[in-house]
């Protein structure tokens, strides 16, 4: 007898294993493409719906219709896949399931279309071998939103790179400008209109560079600059940072750095404005005299930043998609005050040294608490 591996060559038809009459029953029931095969994978039953798929009605045993009924199959990529490597042959020849695997079925006329197969193993209750079956779900309309999508998403994220280095040109004069009225005078450097121009133009800046990294990072294009470095730095840098913001609005930040370093192998420059980004969002969502916790720690083989406030809290369902990009929780504060980029921002940061961040909130009105691990450098951990 020959294996299925040998099945090869001209249309040979031999008398294949029948198909039980139940067997049958519940395959031409079925709502979806499916077929089976004998242990020597010739086709030895198929549904309407196969033919269809196909787009012909193979004559059942024959050698060069073995595993499929198709003309041809290709990978997603394009190459043509021999019929005796095709997921039904491997199912029969190691004897175990392939299941949700995507192919695309070249019909005879040179259409096509992309399916996943089902290829599962048959036993009989005696344990002999009898073959195999394959259901095959069409996906091709489903294939083709999701290219369509790849392609609105590059044209998208294209899009943002434009935008941020466009909004880049007008900002550097305007900037200029106001760095030219703070050096005018003693006068100049307490008139209230020159502080609400500075702090506005902080925050556009802000704004701009996050939309620029995260097509940057989303194309592939972001640069890390990675070196050793000691985490109770980047905290402090970030802590600098936000620090304008907090006097204004007279919130504190309570924070002891730890005596002992805590080193990663990381980019000082990214993490700080990932952290930055949380502390203004506690910032934010707190209101004004509010007190936000900072805390630096390790666990193990990783390095652990926290950032707690007593603010406006985030609802179970914003949870669920706080980090995805242009997300904006439910309340109308999140709306009118940023573009729903700095915390995927922080994700993808995290990501690209190895972390990761965790957000974790009793609801809203309660507060929220966010947390950063990082990998410790080697000689640390």
């Amino acid at each position: 007898m020959n294996s299925p591996a040998d099945i090869k060559g001209a249309a040979v038809k031999k008398e294949p294993r029948p198909v039980p009459a139940q067997w049958r029953a519940v395959l031409d029931a079925l709502p979806v493409p499916a077929y089976t095969c004998d242990a020597d994978g010739r086709v030895n039953y198929y549904n309407r719906h196969a033919a269809e798929a196909w787009g012909r009605a193979p004559s059942l045993g024959e050698d060069a219709m073995s595993f499929c009924g198709s003309f041809r199959l290709r990978s997603l990529d394009g190459k043509v896949i021999p019929h005796e490597e095709c997921y039904m042959a491997l199912a029969l020849r190691e004897r175990k399931p392939y299941n949700a695997r995507e192919v695309v079925v070249e019909r005879e006329d040179g259409s096509q279309i992309v399916a996943l197969a089902h290829c599962n193993p048959v036993f009989g209750d005696d344990g002999d071998f009898l073959g195999a079956f394959n259901l095959i779900v069409d996906i091709t309309p489903q294939k083709a939103a999701e290219r369509k999508l790849q392609e609105l998403d590059r044209h998208k994220t294209e899009f943002l790179a434009t935008l941020s280095h466009e909004l880049r040109n007008p900002l550097a004069p305007i900037n200029a400008v106001a760095q030219l009225l703070r050096g005018q005078g003693e006068d100049k450097a307490g008139d209230p209109r020159l502080a609400i121009l500075e702090r506005q133009l902080a925050h556009l800046n802000r704004l701009v560079d996050d939309l620029l990294d995260l097509s940057r990072i989303e194309t592939s294009r972001l640069e890390l600059r990675k070196s050793r470095i000691d985490l109770r730095e980047v905290v402090a840098a970030a802590i600098e940072t936000v620090q304008p913001e907090l006097v204004r609005r007279a919130q504190r930040i309570d924070y002891m750095a730890p005596s002992a370093r805590l080193s990663v192998d990381g980019d000082a420059v990214r993490l700080a404005q990932a952290l930055t980004n949380l502390l203004n969002n506690a910032s934010k969502f707190s209101g004004d005299g509010a007190q936000v916790s900072v805390s630096l720690d390790s666990a193990g083989p990783l390095a652990v930043i926290t950032v707690i406030d007593h603010g406006a809290g985030i609802s179970a369902d914003a949870l669920s998609y706080i980090f995805e990009p242009f997300r904006q929780g439910p309340e109308g504060k999140a709306r009118v005050q940023g573009l729903g980029i700095g915390l995927a921002l922080v994700k993808r940061i995290c990501e690209l040294h190895g972390g990761s961040v965790a957000a974790h909130s009793d609801g809203a009105g309660r507060g929220s608490k966010f947390t950063i691990t990082l990998p410790l450098a080697a000689s640390a951990a």
